[in-house]
């Protein structure tokens, strides 16, 4: 048997978290550490942080990054009838990430207020969940959101099916990707594979995947992120953009094969 450890965001970021929810990641990943015959990480970053956490068990990690896949199927439909059902406009920003503490809502939210100071009003929809983890955070991006007037920016749609998410990412100017913390990222991997434009934080783990769209901004820079906003906005079209889609996938099927390649290697 393997053992796979994510990240450790909880070392880096306690503030975000409770020390029953410490004293957790602790326990497990020490469980893990002692015991796996192999221990998976996600990222390049997370192997050096396992090897300083848990020198003793240094030799035993491994890494393995996971690749997106998207249903073929799924590229049949029609995003310009998925955005309709959502009742959005033609050009919007999409961002897909649970509504956390570490995901950096705050950072768009600050970048939306810099635009509408230069005239610039994009639309952000916001996919993910907002459950037990938002909490308090939630509120607050909410109300700064109404105190900055931008109640017609952004748009929160909440969970959604699956499929219906990709035809809006498909469908959309650009995905963006503010988070502070990720061990890797499904929401970078899923626009890589679709070959879309993705504005997102220069945290080590963005810059380690390198999407090959991608525009980066520093962590928290609400007024870099409002430039390239402004930038692409004028830039970019609505997708899909069959041409990029169509590369995307050929090496996205590239990518997988090489996946199950390494997985096959750590067995």
């Amino acid at each position: 048997w393997g053992g796979w450890i994510p990240d450790f965001q909880y070392r880096y970021l306690p503030q975000m978290f409770t020390q029953q929810q410490i004293d957790k990641f602790e326990s497990v990943y020490g469980t893990v550490a002692r015991n796996a015959p192999v221990i998976i990480l996600s990222s390049r970053m997370a192997q050096e942080d396992f090897r300083h956490f848990f020198p003793e068990a240094a030799s035993r990690s491994t890494v393995m990054s996971f690749i997106s896949y998207l249903e073929p199927s799924w590229f049949a439909f029609n995003p310009e009838e998925i955005q309709k059902k959502y009742d959005l406009p033609d050009r919007f920003f999409l961002v897909s990430n649970q509504f956390w503490k570490h995901k950096d809502h705050g950072t768009l939210v600050e970048a939306l207020g810099v635009l509408k100071e230069r005239g610039v009003r994009p639309v952000v929809v916001c996919t993910g969940s907002v459950d037990e983890h938002a909490g308090e955070y939630f509120k607050k991006i909410i109300a700064r959101i109404s105190e900055l007037g931008l109640n017609e920016n952004v748009r929160i749609l909440g969970l959604i099916p699956r499929v219906d998410q990709i035809q809006l990412m498909r469908r959309s100017l650009a995905v963006i990707q503010p988070s502070l913390f990720e061990g890797w990222s499904t929401v970078v991997e899923d626009a890589r594979s679709l070959g879309k434009p993705i504005l997102l934080s220069d945290f080590p783990v963005h810059l380690e995947q390198n999407p090959p769209f991608g525009h980066f901004f520093e962590r928290g820079n609400s007024e870099q992120l409002a430039s390239l906003m402004e930038k692409t906005f004028d830039m970019l079209k609505p997708g899909p953009d069959h041409d990029q889609e169509t590369h995307a996938q050929e090496e996205n099927e590239e990518r997988l094969v090489k996946y199950g390649r390494r997985f096959l290697a750590i067995v």
